[in-house]
């Protein structure tokens, strides 16, 4: 399941980069098109807020590679027996995949909530073993299996 899990975190990291590479494209050709405008104020506003967005696609673009080069060292056995970075933990309120901030995919239809270790829920699940229980905003979340 894990290694499952792992390749459809990267289908959605790549499919995701993929998405912002080519709205900076766009953007791109926007601000090389809206050059040619002679609107004064209006023409100087649109640029500045172009480029605020540009901004915003490259920050999140390098947050998406940087998971994107996480995912690749993830180990795919666990040896310890504790949750770590890379685990797949099973738990009575579902499987939680610690490695990469996603939110909720669908593999072998069953749904994984993908968080980060830096999480609120990542730090409460890091180095736990099976059989133990978190708790977070009034939720407990026992610990089925690690993979």
């Amino acid at each position: 399941m894990k290694e499952a899990v792992v390749a459809e975190c990267r289908r959605v990291i790549h499919e995701r980069i993929s998405n912002l590479k080519s709205q900076m494209s766009e953007l791109v050709n926007d601000a090389a098109n809206d050059s040619k405008s002679t609107a004064g104020d209006k023409h100087e506003t649109s640029r500045a807020m172009m480029q605020l967005e540009q901004e915003k696609l490259g920050a999140q673009l390098k947050i998406l590679e940087e998971q994107q080069r996480q995912l690749e060292h993830i180990p795919l056995k666990n040896n310890s027996g504790k949750v770590s970075n890379g685990s797949l933990v099973e738990t009575d309120r579902g499987w939680i995949f610690i490695g990469a901030a996603l939110g909720k995919i669908s593999v072998n239809n069953k749904d994984v909530i993908c968080i980060s270790q830096q999480s609120p829920l990542g730090k409460l699940l890091f180095i736990q073993e099976t059989g133990s229980n978190v708790s977070l905003n009034n939720l407990k979340y026992q610990i089925i299996s690690i993979e």
